[in-house]
């Protein structure tokens, strides 16, 4: 009689037990789960925040080569503007000797 009260009592405490350990597995479970979720949401946000760094990038680019461009133009008409200005030196000095 003893003894089995004593089984009884283990039993019970084992079926305690395997219930506690399923409550903390599905809590285990459900702590993944809603972290998981909480990872995708951020997932989605570094994807949109990517995409709008690689659209300004292209807009930075595209810019920057506008930017080159127009550059080189300056220093064309600047060279341009240089090379007029000693012909004009030029001639104007031949036109008007020094008259030392």
């Amino acid at each position: 009689a003893a003894e089995e009260e004593q089984r009884m009592r283990r039993m019970k405490s084992n079926r305690e037990s395997a219930r506690r350990s399923r409550l903390r597995k599905r809590k285990h479970f459900e702590s993944l789960r809603d972290e998981a979720n909480v990872l995708r949401g951020v997932n989605v946000e570094l994807m949109i925040r990517r995409r709008l760094t690689e659209s300004q990038n292209q807009c930075v680019a595209a810019e920057n080569y506008r930017l080159r461009a127009e550059a080189e133009m300056l220093r064309r008409r600047l060279s341009d503007v240089r090379r007029t200005l000693i012909l004009r030196q030029l001639n104007c000095s031949r036109a008007w000797p020094c008259s030392t």
